[in-house]
């Protein structure tokens, strides 16, 4: 288990017992976010990271007791990344 889903475990299993309501998964998730450079506009889960995918984690986290939030930024591709490779528009 990677340390980033470890962490992430221990936050959202623990967040409601002392209030926390609401998890939301930031910057990083999807294609193969590693700095700031790359795979805006990827918006499929980097399963390296999250091996359950977006929609076994929210179903975790709404177990634990806590609502989920997915941020994502649809105004943005970067140059690097799948989307802008294979589009016509850009």
């Amino acid at each position: 288990m990677s340390m980033i889903i470890l962490f992430f475990y221990v936050l959202y299993s623990q967040a409601s017992t002392v209030g926390v309501n609401l998890i939301v998964l930031d910057d990083g998730w999807f294609g193969k976010r590693n700095s700031d450079t790359s795979s805006l506009g990827d918006w499929f889960a980097d399963l390296s990271k999250f091996p359950l995918g977006i929609k076994g984690v929210a179903e975790e986290v709404n177990a634990a007791g806590c609502k989920f939030g997915l941020w994502f930024e649809p105004e943005m591709v970067s140059e690097d990344s799948v989307s802008y490779r294979q589009s016509t528009i850009y």
